[in-house]
């Protein structure tokens, strides 16, 4: 077959996002802030022990715990089944398991040189299966974040003139080489803070931040940036919906699972069924997170305007969980000309409006003369573009912030700047 060349261009893609860090570091509840600022149903995948359910009070998201052994085909059948569950975001916590864990990829290899007597071949075995994991989480159609335990060791540290030790987090415990599948991997320390050891968006390089839905809005605007991509068709797995909901049957995730047949049970979202609900919202809505940046993130969504954005309802945090089941009709991709401007879009908006110093009635003018469209939610994605660049050279010139910034590491002995994680 001949080789062809196409031009380049840049798509819409699916965040595949790590956290690596020691204990106590807050792998899970950064994970979680990030998948509110991405928005949508948010699966969280639970290795810990039920330990992912400590964080309920941040907002809704629903668990599916693994138990032991912790082989690699479990967490692909649980990837698969919050595929079809029909959620948004998938947390795999933690991802350490499936490597050094009970039953893990080192067990399994470990079984497997036993009875053949040769630890290089009995990789053969065993890389197969991992890979099968890595590659559910490339062709995921959710975005996808992990947390991963890191190697504990102890360094010397110079503070307020004082040489301290500090237990710090090194390699995360997983395959040499796992960073490279991701858009991005955080490492965390102690102080909750993050920084980046590899970025694709080149949003984080640099910085030292603490995550929050912030930077999960942040990267929802790198990552919608582009064309639509047509959905992946892909095999569907045995899972079980909970609430009436749609659940297809599939084959098992290969041959010795050691365990990986038990279904995963997911939730099914809520039907709009004009009635309300019990916490007095009303139909098809559900109490979102109270623990977010309230200012910050609810001007965000109030801005969006459409479908599955937040509305604040007598005080309350609501959003839409409006399912899409088998007897609703499919809902058509807009033309990219035509698709409503993204909600990071509308953020960037009003944040650059005041840089410029424009009140909302300045604001509404500008975008009224230059586009015809009586607010910034009327915008189209082309219309928002152009917006943003006539305020920008308005203001100045001057770039949005960067995320949250905590103060720098600490230097070393030497004089150089130390950078723990």
């Amino acid at each position: 077959m001949a080789l062809q060349f196409h031009r380049a261009q840049r798509k819409k893609v699916k965040l595949r996002l790590a956290f690596a860090g020691p204990a106590g570091s807050g792998k899970t509840y950064s994970a979680l802030q990030v998948s509110f600022g991405l928005g949508g149903r948010v699966a969280l995948i639970d290795t810990e022990r039920g330990s992912g359910e400590l964080y309920a009070h941040l907002g809704e998201y629903d668990v599916c715990t693994l138990e032991v052994p912790f082989v690699p085909e479990k967490y692909v059948e649980a990837i698969r089944a919050a595929e079809s569950a029909g959620y948004n975001v998938i947390i795999i916590d933690s991802l350490s398991h499936a490597w050094a864990g009970p039953g893990g990829v080192l067990d399994i290899h470990g079984y497997a040189a036993d009875k053949g007597g040769n630890s290089w071949t009995a990789w053969r075995q065993v890389t197969p299966r991992h890979n099968e994991l890595v590659d559910a989480m490339l062709q995921s159609r959710c975005h996808i974040i992990a947390t991963l335990r890191s190697k504990m060791e102890h360094v010397q540290v110079v503070e307020n003139g004082k040489t301290v030790v500090k237990k710090v987090g090194m390699n995360p415990i997983q395959r040499d080489g796992l960073e490279y599948e991701f858009t991005v991997f955080l490492d965390l320390d102690y102080n909750h803070t993050a920084s980046a050891t590899k970025d694709r968006t080149g949003l984080f390089d640099g910085l030292v931040f603490k995550p929050s839905a912030e930077t999960g809005a942040r990267l929802l605007e790198w990552l919608e940036t582009g064309v639509e991509v047509l959905p992946r068709a892909g095999r569907q797995p045995s899972l079980t919906v909970v609430g009436g909901g749609q659940a297809e049957a599939g084959g098992a995730a290969g041959g010795n699972a050691g365990g990986a047949g038990e279904n995963c049970t997911w939730p099914a979202p809520e039907a709009d069924t004009g009635t309300g609900n019990s916490m007095g919202h009303g139909p098809g809505e559900a109490v979102n997170p109270p623990a977010l940046e309230r200012d910050t993130f609810d001007r965000q969504q109030q801005a969006a305007g459409h479908a599955g954005r937040l509305q604040n309802t007598g005080g309350n945090h609501t959003r839409s969980t409006a399912p899409s089941g088998p007897d609703q009709p499919a809902r058509q991709p807009r033309a990219a000309a035509q698709a409503p401007a993204t909600q990071a879009q509308l953020k960037k908006i009003f944040a650059t409006a005041g840089e410029a110093g424009l009140d909302e009635t300045a604001l509404h003018q500008l975008i009224e003369q230059k586009t015809g469209k009586q607010s910034a939610r009327e915008l189209t994605k082309p219309e928002a573009s152009r917006v943003i660049e006539l305020l920008l050279s308005m203001a100045g010139g001057r770039p949005n912030p960067k995320p949250e910034s905590a103060p720098l590491p600490p230097r070393a002995a030497n004089g150089g700047r130390m950078r723990l994680f």
